[in-house]
């Protein structure tokens, strides 16, 4: 990660996504998380997202699954391979930034296909995602829930801490890490 301030066995979950229409998504800014969000974003954990996106799929809104590993203190690059077509051209993806109250990355419902043709490679600076269910302020915080619970919105944490601002770095303007999309 990179705040100075990052504990020293900070690191991101697995990955878990889906490839979707447009009648789906996996979480939007400005909304309350799922449940599935939530448990991402608190603990890292994918079991109720997976059944989140399984309900997606029955519906008809989504085709892939996409899951990864998670990416250790130390490991700067992840790579995974999935299969999306024109029925399904959007990719959401995300993973818990760790450790930390209910902070999260992604891309919700990033457009592949556009203009009648598949974008070869694009990408996209990762900003980080408060989920709204923690009140917590700092990496290292205890668990409080929010009650209510309040909306995803891009985080901006204590300069003595995260120290980011609006999902950036705020002394560093540096994003936390990049998602490359690569068509093969």
């Amino acid at each position: 990660l990179i705040t100075q301030q990052s504990p020293s066995n900070s690191h991101f979950s697995p990955l878990i996504g889906m490839t979707h229409n447009t009648s789906a998504s996996l979480f939007q800014r400005g909304s309350q998380s799922s449940p599935g969000v939530e448990e991402v974003a608190e603990t890292g954990s994918t079991n109720v997202i997976k059944s989140e996106i399984g309900d997606i799929q029955n519906l008809g809104n989504s085709q892939s699954l996409i899951e990864g590993g998670g990416l250790p203190n130390g490991q700067s690059q992840l790579e995974l391979t999935f299969d999306i077509d024109e029925d399904f051209p959007l990719v959401s993806i995300i993973t818990m930034v760790a450790p930390s109250p209910d902070w999260f990355v992604g891309v919700d419902s990033l457009n592949l296909y556009q203009n009648g043709t598949w974008v070869d490679q694009v990408q996209v600076d990762l900003k980080v995602y408060d989920s709204g269910t923690d009140s917590g302020v700092t990496f290292g915080s205890a668990n409080s829930d929010s009650s209510p619970k309040m909306n995803i919105e891009l985080l901006t944490s204590n300069i003595s801490d995260a120290d980011f601002v609006d999902g950036i770095h705020r002394t560093t303007g540096a994003y936390i890490g990049t998602f490359t999309f690569k068509r093969q």
